[in-house]
Order: structure tokens, then C-alpha cells, then sequence
């Protein structure tokens, strides 16, 4: 039987932003530690994403120390990743009000800066709570960060494959486009969506729902420029009624850190797959 184990870990520091890729990670009920626990709001204080500004695929982040460094054209600045911020903020992610803590003012400034319009960063901290999806948690302990609405995503290289075959001339993909937490090796295109419980080494996860995709993927994480690839592949082939969908969103059942390399065992499947509209 193919091996199935974990091939690579990325976490998001900043919501949007470029994402960092790990060799080991702390596994945590609202996501792995750091990811996506800050963000960008506007003016209303709704978060601010690709979807909106492309440029946010060109800012990179690094963690050095206790301190998030971030990067764009030249440019840098150190966010403390341990720091306390008392101002807090009613913001907007999706249909969840989430309350926030304003990080200082060199920050807004600095982002503004780069985006070109005024914004603000801010972080979740301790006070802040954000419950996932009534109707997928599995115990009121599930919670998820600034994410668009789980606090894990895991994608096998299978299924990355199988829409490279799929797609039209030279063009390959690279898994950034769809910005996963946990990427495994091994196993059959598209078998996460069948997962309902699984351990990464000494963590057990939930399978819960399919990730539905959106104009994300269809940005190039390298250069910032937007295309209709992946989504118009996809669409044949991955559409359930008007979502496409590719990945498997999770939560965290027990255990407190993943590596790379670490086996995955299933212990039990979805009682229903997900019928797609077209297998080809």
C-alpha cells in the first residue's frame, strides 16, 4: 500500500500575506501556532485580502526570534510575535464579527505604505473568540484564527497532480495556489475528502468539509498576476452545485505537534462522498 505521510507544513502569519514553510509545527484548536493571527482591515474594519489587493502575494514574512519580519520590494519591518496589544477592535471576517486588537501605529502605516490605501493591522489575542461553523464543530472548543473559516487545510500532492495532467499546455501549479496548512504524499488524488478522522504522527485531526475555492487560486504567489487557471480547470471536473472545490478543511481532536515526515493513519471515512458533477 502507498505510504501516506505528511510532506510539508506552511502557516500564514498574516492573512493574505506569503506564508512560511515549516519542518515542524505546534498544533493548536484555532490553527498551527502563528497562523494567521494577524490581519489587515480597512477603514469598516473588514479584513482585507488577495481578493481585493493582489499585492499581498508579493509581502513575504520570516520569523526570526520572537519577531515576525515582513518584506516587500526592499522594504522590511519587525512585528513583535509575543507583544500585548490592549486596543480593541470590532472586526469583520466573512459573516463573524471578531473582536481584535490594534497593533501600533508604525504598523498601519507601514502597510498603508505598500498597499496604497489606509489600513490597519491588528492580532488576535486571548480575548478574542471565534467559533467555527455551528454545524461542523464536533466539540464548543473548536474555534479557528483569521482564516476564511477552518482552522486546518490539508491537500494531498495526488490531487495537485491530477490537475496538472488536467491542465492545458506547460503550465504546472504549485500548491501555494491554494494555500494549505498540511500537504501529504502518497495516497489517491482527492482522498482527503473522504477523511472523517485521521492522526498525523501523535495528532488526530477531523475531516469536516471540502474547501471551496475562490479568485485566490487564480493568483500567481510569485508574481502577483491573475489569470482564470486553476478555476476554469477545475470547474470541470470539481464542481458541486456552484462551489469548486479542492481540499479538506479539519479540526484539531487531540495532540500538540506535527512534523514532516510523519505518517498519516485514517481511522475512519466519510459516510458520504461528495458527488461532483463530472468524475472526467
Amino acid at each position: 500500500m502507498n505510504k501516506v505521510e505528511l510532506a510539508q507544513i506552511f502557516i500564514y502569519p498574516i492573512k493574505g500575506c506569503k506564508g512560511i514553510s515549516l519542518t515542524k509545527a505546534e498544533v493548536q484548536n484555532r490553527g498551527l501556532k502563528f497562523d494567521r493571527r494577524l490581519m489587515l482591515i480597512d477603514e469598516s474594519g473588514t479584513f482585507v485580502s488577495q481578493r481585493s489587493d493582489e499585492k499581498l502575494a508579493l509581502i513575504s514574512c520570516k520569523i526570526e526570534g520572537d519577531s515576525l519580519v515582513v518584506s516587500f520590494q526592499g522594504r522590511s519591518i519587525s512585528i513583535p510575535l509575543v507583544k500585548v496589544f490592549k486596543k480593541s477592535v470590532q472586526t469583520t471576517v466573512w459573516d463573524d464579527a471578531v473582536m481584535a486588537y490594534l497593533t501600533d501605529e508604525i504598523y498601519h502605516q507601514w502597510f498603508s505604505g505598500v498597499l496604497g490605501r489606509p489600513v490597519r493591522l491588528v492580532a488576535m489575542q486571548e480575548g478574542s473568540s471565534r467559533p467555527v461553523d455551528h454545524r461542523f464543530m464536533k466539540s464548543d472548543q473548536d474555534e479557528v484564527s483569521f482564516a476564511d473559516g477552518y482552522p486546518y487545510l490539508i491537500i494531498g500532492n495526488s490531487s495537485l497532480d491530477l490537475l496538472n495532467q488536467k491542465i492545458a499546455g506547460n503550465t504546472k501549479f504549485l500548491i501555494d495556489r491554494f494555500r494549505p496548512n498540511l500537504v501529504f504524499s502518497g495516497g489517491e488524488a482527492h482522498e482527503e475528502d473522504t477523511w472523517s478522522e485521521f492522526s498525523i504522527g501523535d495528532t488526530t485531526f477531523y475531516g469536516v468539509k471540502p474547501c471551496a475555492r475562490c479568485q485566490v487560486t487564480t493568483i500567481n504567489q510569485q508574481t502577483g498576476n491573475k489569470g482564470k487557471e486553476p478555476l476554469k480547470t477545475l470547474s470541470g471536473y470539481r464542481k458541486h452545485g456552484q462551489k469548486i472545490l479542492f481540499g479538506q478543511n479539519c479540526l484539531r481532536k487531540s495532540g500538540s505537534f506535527v512534523k514532516v515526515g510523519d505518517q498519516i493513519k485514517i481511522h475512519s471515512y466519510m459516510k458520504s462522498k461528495v458527488s461532483l458533477e463530472s468524475q472526467q
